[in-house]
């Protein structure tokens, strides 16, 4: 596995496979995964500084699994997503 670290503001995201097949085998776009993604976080950048100096601080951990937008923009590099920290919108957490 490579290393990647971001800079400040930013996150570095590991997108998992859409679920784009029913148990028949048809295929289909999902819309909503044009406009979200839910990946793994794979590398922190320091916290976002407001303009009046204060640290925003990303409120994960490597290894949690995000839901975040894919509206905004954001880079691509070996397989990462790369986006700013404000972009995360949520934690998935798994259900009992």
């Amino acid at each position: 596995m490579s290393s990647l670290y971001v800079t400040r503001g930013k996150v570095a995201i590991k997108e998992d496979a859409p679920k784009n097949e029913t148990s028949n085998g048809i295929i289909y776009q999902d819309k909503e995964s044009k406009v979200h993604g839910i990946g793994v976080v794979h590398s922190i950048g320091m916290p976002t500084v407001l303009s009046n100096g204060t640290e925003v601080p990303l409120n994960i951990e490597v290894g949690t699994k995000v839901l975040f937008s894919k509206k905004e923009g954001y880079s691509t590099f070996a397989g990462f997503i790369i986006l700013n920290q404000e972009h995360v919108l949520g934690v998935v957490g798994e259900t009992d």
